[in-house]
């Protein structure tokens, strides 16, 4: 070794451990029920249940994708490897809506 060279300690990659952190915030069971109740409600809504009509063409495959996007960031799965804001953003029926309040 030269007079520069430096053995740095290995340490862990950030954030190593939250896998095992996650899995205890809930189940997968929990994650695709609250997934399913909440699209369903969603569904139903007045005002988001058209554009869900008119963008979602096969419901069991897209609740199926929920299910992994949800699980991975409850439960750290990393099943969902999609881009779900450029997916988003290609919606024609989405439009800003902004408060009155502002």
């Amino acid at each position: 070794m030269g007079d520069h060279d430096v053995t740095m300690p290995i340490s862990p990659l950030p954030h190593s451990d939250l896998h095992e952190t996650r899995l205890d915030v809930c189940t997968e069971d929990e994650v695709v029920q609250l997934v399913h109740t909440f699209y369903a409600a969603a569904r139903d809504d007045a005002m988001l249940g058209p554009i869900f009509a008119a963008e979602v063409k096969d419901w069991e495959t897209h609740l199926a994708t929920l299910v992994d996007f949800w699980s991975g960031l409850l439960r750290g799965t990393m099943r969902y490897h999609g881009k779900p804001l450029a997916q988003h953003a290609r919606m024609d029926n989405l439009t800003p809506v902004c408060s009155a309040a502002g």
